[in-house]
């Protein structure tokens, strides 16, 4: 069971949410290393709107090591409600499962339009600059990471994109208009 507390979702509901799932717990280590997921790709680990697992949920899975029993996805749920708890469920082990399910890809990021691109970047040791979303804006990323510091000296071994100022580290992304030189 996974619940969101409702004093920390503001004022009104929010629909078609996506909700960060993070969880290190030695059950969601493959059964090769002692714990209940049976995939090592984790495609048995699924999201359920109701305890008895009928009504699956969109989610999609950004990271998971089933050697260390570490789960990074993200999860669409239809309402959360900024009046009582949320709470949705997380079902994992199931041998017959062997493809993904949780739903179309791109569908966790739908929310009305609203995101027109969403980049994970990387687990940390690679950097991948596809879209998330169904708008499918993928970009690439250079290998020429010290660029911006010599072309600023204010950032240091990150990740240039193929945009003239877009800049990706760390997981995260950020556009500056332009770049100054100051005087020496």
């Amino acid at each position: 069971t996974l619940t969101i507390d409702y004093t920390k979702c503001g004022s009104s509901n929010s629909t078609n949410f996506p909700v960060l799932v993070s969880i290190n717990d030695s059950t969601l280590k493959t059964q090769a290393n002692g714990g209940h997921v049976t995939r090592s790709d984790g495609y048995d680990i699924l999201f359920y709107s109701d305890a008895a697992f009928t009504t699956l949920l969109n989610w999609e899975i950004d990271f998971y090591d089933g050697t260390n029993g570490i789960l990074v996805a993200w999860v669409s749920i239809p309402t959360v409600s900024s009046t009582v708890n949320t709470v949705f469920y997380m079902k994992y082990g199931d041998s017959t499962t062997t493809t993904f399910q949780g739903g179309v890809a791109g569908k966790v990021w739908t929310n009305d339009g609203y995101y027109k691109g969403v980049w994970h970047l990387g687990n940390g040791t690679t950097l991948s600059a596809s879209d998330s979303t169904t708008n499918n804006w993928a970009s690439a990323i250079s290998a020429r990471a010290q660029e911006p510091e010599r072309r600023c000296k204010r950032l240091r071994g990150n990740r240039r994109t193929s945009g003239p100022s877009s800049h990706a580290a760390g997981g995260r992304i950020w556009q500056k208009p332009t770049c100054r030189r100051s005087p020496r």
